[in-house]
């Protein structure tokens, strides 16, 4: 029979409990019906009076929100607060004057910090004892809510402000002065800071006013007109979302923003407002009527009639990727950019490159400065809807483990007699390292080799040592902690640099001191990554990538994912960040990397034309030039071996875009999960300087990665050793990395999916279409035909040798037979098409020869040498 597991307590159990207790006390006192109830008001009555009902208010308030919402309230010590702190002061000794005013209206008697009979004035002391001594005796006969009648005023403390206050002024109605003031100066502090923000927009459509006269730069000869143009804007600011009310806050009914001006929004109907959530964090439709009359103005294009907008968002729809559209309903604000022309540039005469022979798997066209166009306004998602988690415990049990193992150390080097001792610990986020310091005659090997009998007696343990500790007189040895913390996605995030100073930064993880280690991609430029399975690789690499497109508007990054196993990626599809569908074929994905290495190109003519170096200095130049900014390119590699091996083509592009591709702004993330050294070549390596490796199967594997062994002594779940000249000069760095659910990647995605519309770049598209159409045009062109004979008879020899092996490949006829790539290709596809080649890869092997030439004993290839032919086009 299975056993039940042991209920266990947390703390929102605690949270509930504590909650209900709070309101049966707070309706016991409310109510003050019998002894208990009143022994227990008694003392809130004596200190506030009539005031302690506030009290039993503020108890009951905060027990239902403990039984419904689990947690406390978060005061804010901001206006507000204060003002409502004063205001109850105010009435406090306002309300003690009046009760006063009333009991000795026939004496005149005022009540002050001593008796003066020349005055008649009372001790508050002694008037509230005699107050409230009249009614003890009959206090507890006081009905429900009768204290309410009784001349208590504002208890103890009301009547001692109003005696300090008739004091300080000598006065009988000091009290009530200080009590009207005090009353006024708590509404200033409420009202003051709307009348500062309706002062603010004043100021700002002014600002806005002039803005809209338009102004004129002239670049060279040409004169181009700084235009605005406004749109329905129903965004919310992002760092203003409420994460307990994400779903009304995100989604509810539009607000108008603080700067920008948008039209009015009605709501259509009723239910229109009642928006919510869905389990996969997609938005739910709204309908709302736009009025434009009173938003008219002078500047502005007036619309013809109201419009209606509505949201139309489709889940898990299938559609074409050439006829891909999405409708959103939140328009951001577009705009023209051009900006302030810095310096006045001559303009550039386009410099024509030299005609090629076009490509039979690419159409190459001749790159030209990209045309301006609308720039959509960037809000970014907030950081509120990331999850966060709680780590105390964690950390108090990890101490208590570190203090044990700390004194085992020790007893150890004592045993063995090695001059040596642990002088303190750092806890991390996985592991504890304990810092050892030597005696002056003894060495580090002493303590390395002592390695497996400390793992002994710490019960099997799996320990590092570390000889080196950068900034350290010390050696470091590793130990995994009893309980890993967590670190979430959210902490880390936060403590990147500003984006306008890094907006390709990224971060790796936090080290065992606890500070998060992060880079830019600006100045790696490109990353390697690898791990076996349950080594926390996906979990990584999605970090990486929500953590660009929180960064980046979708006009100012594109990533490009490479995705062999079709389901690792799912979750970024139709993402507006996206620069072209994702990619499952490790054929399209040869073709999309030669296509990135045109882009590269291109690029790079276009830096020619305008006289810049790289691409920050092109689109810092590009709104004075009247040029649209170039957007950067994150290139996503996943499963990287079996990529290569089902493709072994792909290595070539790939080097070439990490040789030159910094410079433009392409940038590489590979990952893959078997390191092997025929996959992971040294030219990979080297034109990729940061190696992140993760818990791998075997020692080679880590030496593969990052040159040397431990990878494979990691724990996994994100434990990771970092090479890479920005993170440390001294070996690799330990670093735990972050973990990301994957509802926050949802609720990401969602976001930039229902504010910011996908738009693919053509060029990017049906790749394997444009590849077998460019392949045909060229084998019908006048160029081919005009090769004629001489290409005819160099493919019909290179068809007789390949009919009589068993399998071919590119990359062998290029080899073997002294041919271009770009010719091999062709070779090779029109091979396919003659049904001589079968079009599914076997491995390392190639594709299968499914047509041999039995007759054909002889594997001669004609040559260079014995057959002439042109070469124009390799």
């Amino acid at each position: 029979m299975k056993k039940k597991k042991p209920f266990v307590a947390n703390k929102n159990h605690f949270n509930f409990f504590f909650g209900l207790l709070l309101c049966i006390i707070s309706l016991i006192l409310t109510l003050n019906t019998g002894i208990v109830a009143r022994v227990l008001s008694t003392p809130f009555t004596y200190a506030f009076g009539s005031f302690s009902y506030l009290i039993y208010l503020a108890i009951n308030v905060l027990g239902l929100r403990l039984i419904f919402f689990r947690k406390s309230f978060k005061i804010k010590l901001n206006n507000y607060f204060f003002a409502t702190l004063i205001l109850l002061v105010s009435l406090m000794i306002l309300f003690t004057h009046i009760t006063c005013l009333i009991r000795y209206k026939d004496e005149g008697t005022y009540l002050a910090l001593s008796d003066n009979e020349t005055l008649n004035s009372i001790n508050y002391l002694t008037s509230y004892k005699n107050v409230f001594d009249e009614i003890n005796g009959g206090y507890m006969n006081i009905t429900s809510l009768g204290l309410i009648y009784h001349p208590f005023g504002a208890g103890l403390v009301g009547y001692f402000l109003v005696a300090l206050f008739n004091n300080l002024f000598n006065v009988s109605y000091g009290g009530l002065i200080v009590g009207i003031v005090l009353a006024f100066f708590a509404l200033l502090l409420y009202f003051v800071p709307l009348v500062l923000r309706v002062l603010t927009k004043d100021k700002n459509k002014k600002s806005s006013s002039k803005e809209k006269k338009g102004t004129v730069s002239d670049i060279g000869s040409n004169k181009k007109t700084v235009i605005k143009v406004k749109n329905i804007d129903v965004i919310k600011t992002a760092s203003q979302i409420d994460p307990d009310n994400y779903e009304s806050e995100i989604i509810g009914s539009p607000k108008r923003s603080t700067i920008i001006s948008s039209p009015t929004f009605n709501q259509l109907d009723s239910e229109a407002a009642n928006f919510t959530i869905n389990q996969s964090g997609m938005f739910v439709p709204a309908k709302f009527i736009v009025d434009l009359a009173q938003h008219v103005q002078e500047g502005e294009l007036p619309l013809s009639r109201d419009e209606f907008i509505e949201e139309e968002i489709v889940l898990e729809r299938e559609t074409k990727t050439e006829q891909l559209q999405l409708d959103f309903d939140a328009l951001p604000e577009n705009r023209v950019e051009t900006g302030q022309p810095k310096t006045v540039f001559a303009e550039p005469k386009p410099i024509t490159p030299l005609e090629a022979q076009p490509s039979p798997l690419l159409n190459r066209d001749i790159p030209s400065n990209p045309p301006l166009k609308e720039r959509v306004r960037w809000i970014p998602p907030s950081t509120k809807i990331l999850n966060v988690y709680e780590t105390s415990e964690q950390e108090e049990a990890n101490r208590q483990i570190a203090e044990e193992r700390k004194e085992l150390i020790n007893i150890a080097f004592s045993d063995f007699g090695v001059g040596a001792r642990v002088e303190d610990y750092t806890i991390g986020p996985s592991i504890t390292r304990f810092n050892i310091r030597y005696d002056h005659n003894v060495s580090a090997r002493s303590v390395s080799s002592m390695v497996q009998d400390i793992q002994i007696r710490l019960s099997g343990v799996n320990a590092r040592f570390e000889s080196i500790v950068e900034g350290q007189p010390t050696s470091g040895l590793e130990i995994p902690n009893a309980v890993t913390t967590t670190v979430a996605f959210k902490d880390v995030f936060e403590a990147l640099p500003e984006v306008d100073k890094h907006p390709l930064a990224v971060a790796f993880g936090k080290n065992i001191q606890g500070d998060v280690i992060y880079a830019d991609f600006d100045e790696f430029p490109h990353i390697l990554i690898a791990g076996s399975t349950g080594s926390g690789k996906s979990i990584f690499l999605n970090s990486l990538i929500v953590t660009l497109i929180m960064r980046n508007s979708p006009d100012d990054l594109k990533i490009v994912l490479v995705d062999p196993k079709k389901v690792e990626m799912s979750r970024y599809k139709d993402m507006p960040h996206l620069l072209c569908p994702i990619i499952t074929d490790p054929n399209e994905a040869k073709l999309l990397i030669e296509q990135l290495c045109q882009e590269m190109e291109d690029r790079y003519v276009i830096f020619s034309n305008t006289g810049c170096t790289n691409i920050k200095e092109y689109n810092e130049d590009a709104p004075a030039l009247g040029l649209e900014k170039l957007p950067y390119i994150i290139v996503v590699l996943d499963e990287y071996a079996d990529i290569v091996d089902q493709c072994k083509e792909i290595s070539m592009p790939i080097v070439s875009l990490a040789q030159k591709a910094r410079a433009c702004g392409i940038h590489l993330l590979i990952s893959t999960q078997r390191p092997s050294t025929n996959v992971v070549t040294g030219v990979i390596k080297a034109n990729l300087p940061t190696h992140v490796a993760l818990m791998t199967a075997s020692a080679v594997d880590s030496m593969t990665i990052i040159g040397e062994g431990g990878a494979e002594k990691l724990i996994g779940k994100g434990d990771m050793l970092v090479q890479s000249p920005l993170v440390s000069r001294v070996g690799v760095v330990r670093l735990q990395g972050c973990f990301i659910h994957r509802t926050e990647i949802t609720r990401v995605v969602g976001y930039l999916k229902d504010h910011y519309e996908t738009h693919y770049d053509d060029k990017f598209l049906n790749l394997m279409e444009k590849a077998e159409q460019a392949s045909s045009d060229y084998l019908a062109s006048p160029e081919f035909k005009e090769q004629g004979n001489n290409e005819e008879e160099r493919y019909q020899a290179i068809r007789e040798w390949v009919m009589s092996q068993e399998y071919m490949s590119i990359s062998r006829i290029q080899r073997e037979c002294s041919v271009g790539f770009n010719r091999a290709g062709r070779f090779f596809l029109r091979l396919q098409n003659e049904g001589i080649i079968s079009t599914e890869t076997e491995g390392n092997k190639g594709c299968r020869v499914l047509i041999q030439d039995k007759f054909s004993t002889s594997s001669d290839v004609v040559t260079s040498e014995e057959l002439t032919y042109f070469r124009s086009d390799d």
